[in-house]
């Protein structure tokens, strides 16, 4: 015959559940520990060194749209559209090459231009980065005049400058 479970007051109550919960954490460190220390990770890692600045240019320059358009009126510039191909292909800055991040880094090794010649890289304005992540890969390259159009197509196409589009 089994014994009836005693009746526990609400204080009781409380502190069994506080007790319960005390070892679930206690078994949760546990394993989290365990865990850490088998892979080596958390804080029985390894510390990693700092890793050395893969850039070797100079860092990327934010340049407004009136120098934008000085340097691509000069005409020295190589402007580098970081949209994707099909966003290219539906309007670009005149004489720009298309250079998408995911292909950034096989599309520059390809480019053999004065190291020193002015970059340009935009993209589409304010919502779009990859004009910063491809500029740095440029300057990585060894490009020493990078610029970044961060106001991008969306500022040059507002401002009524010659555009060119691409049919497919």
């Amino acid at each position: 015959m089994t014994s009836p479970l005693p009746i526990l007051s609400p204080r009781q109550r409380l502190h069994e559940a506080v007790r319960e919960a005390a070892a679930l954490v206690l078994v949760a460190v546990a394993i989290g520990l365990f865990y850490n220390g088998v892979t080596g990770k958390g804080i029985f890692g390894t510390p990693k060194p700092a890793a050395a600045s893969t850039q070797a240019g100079p860092a990327p320059e934010i340049i407004p749209l009136e120098t934008a358009v000085a340097l691509h009126r000069d005409g020295t510039a190589l402007f580098v559209d970081s949209r994707h191909e099909f966003d290219f292909r539906l309007g670009h800055i005149p004489g720009a090459i298309v250079v998408p991040l995911k292909e950034a880094d096989g599309i520059i090794a390809g480019i053999s231009l004065p190291k020193d010649r002015p970059v340009v890289v935009y993209c589409d304005g304010a919502g779009c980065n990859s004009s910063f992540e491809v500029g740095a890969k440029f300057s990585a390259a060894g490009y020493t005049k990078v610029y970044i159009f961060f106001a991008g197509w969306t500022a040059w196409k507002a401002a009524g400058h010659e555009t060119l589009k691409e049919h497919p």
